[in-house]
């Protein structure tokens, strides 16, 4: 399974996802120990050159490798506070800040986003930076 965009936080080896929880995705994805491949792609910019045969980019990516921990399954973990400090670090990590000015989710915006931890086993980044001279 593949997923195509991730958000990773300092939590070791901890990667969680959030999508709609009635897909189906979602569903196979809530479930123990279903292995995963999780991709995700910064472009910093392009590198024009004079003919469109030469354009490049500069861009960082990462593959991540691991397997899902449902939330609320650790001694002590709640499923719902997990899931809101899931919602929190996906927005903070996205805008920094905003969680605390922002409205907290609706009843039915929390039913309705599932939040998938990934366990990383491995993980490979890569990078290009190009620049015509």
């Amino acid at each position: 399974m593949v997923i195509q965009q991730f958000f990773c936080f300092n939590i070791v080896n901890i990667c969680p996802q959030s999508g709609h929880a009635t897909s189906r995705i979602y569903k196979l994805l809530s479930k123990p120990d279903v292995r995963v491949a999780a991709t995700g792609t910064i472009l910093d910019g392009y590198v024009l050159a004079l003919s469109s045969f030469g354009t490049s980019m500069n861009y960082r990516s990462a593959v991540l490798h691991g397997y899902t921990v449902p939330l609320g399954t650790r001694d002590g973990e709640k499923a719902d506070e997990e899931k809101t400090k899931a919602f929190a670090d996906i927005t903070e990590r996205t805008v920094p800040g905003r969680w605390d000015y922002a409205r907290t989710p609706t009843a039915t915006e929390f039913k309705g986003t599932a939040v998938i931890r990934v366990l990383v086993e491995s993980a490979r980044s890569n990078y290009c930076l190009y620049s015509l001279q």
